[in-house]
């Protein structure tokens, strides 16, 4: 074999070897958002060491030649130089889909004639009084009632956010998502809407602790 021949298939390897060591950005794309669906509700905000562990093995799973063909110093190295913050990005999007699907399933479930709509771009004085109406503070009070039906608003609002064909199985997590955005939109003694990191980590996270005890109440979102 002539030496020019060598040197042809030494480099057909090592341009195979590249191409197994490289997923396209959709391909990437596509992966970050699959992590991040992975994620949610069990870990809404979760931390760093989390989202590498969860990109790691869905990455394993789901491109096992990738993986085995990547050297660990070379995942590292992507991962913190340009994965990492696009897995961030998917996670927080994801998040505020999640959490304008909830708001939106309150006013579907409740209607224009019980609750009263309020403007994305509200100033504070209009989300004030808007949150002292009388219409307001009766959705909030009505969502641990039961309908005309026997159901209980808030499962309805639940199962309108989480559909049963895309959330089969209703978790706890699920549900303190759930409840905590809705006891923020509602609940009159809060003067605002804002689902803020750290409101919605300490709410959450009293929600589960309750889910555990006696079930939730209309006092969690003021903790």
């Amino acid at each position: 074999m002539s030496h020019a021949i060598v040197i042809v298939m030494a480099e057909v390897k090592q341009q195979r070897r590249d191409t197994e060591n490289e997923l396209s950005q959709k391909v990437l794309d596509e992966a970050f958002t699959g992590v991040a669906k992975c994620l949610f509700p069990s870990h809404v905000y979760p931390t760093q060491a989390v989202v590498k562990e969860t990109f790691k093995a869905y990455m394993e799973e789901i491109f096992p030649d990738f993986m085995s063909n990547i050297s660990s110093n070379n995942f590292t190295n992507h991962y913190h130089s340009n994965w990492l913050s696009q897995l961030l990005q998917k996670i927080k999007n994801n998040r505020g889909a999640v959490l304008q699907s909830v708001r939106s399933a309150v006013w579907r479930v409740f209607g224009r004639e019980k609750l009263p709509p309020l403007k994305s771009n509200a100033a504070a004085a209009a989300i004030v009084s808007w949150k002292e109406s009388q219409a307001v503070s009766n959705c909030y009070r009505m969502l641990f009632e039961k309908d005309n039906k026997g159901t209980l608003w808030v499962y309805t609002i639940a199962r309108t956010a989480f559909s049963a064909v895309a959330v089969p199985t209703l978790t706890s997590a699920h549900c303190a998502f759930m409840l905590v955005v809705c006891d923020i939109l509602l609940n009159p003694r809060l003067q605002n809407v804002q689902c803020t990191e750290r409101r919605m980590k300490r709410c959450i996270e009293k929600y589960l602790q309750e889910f555990e005890g006696d079930g939730p109440s209309h006092d969690t979102a003021d903790a």
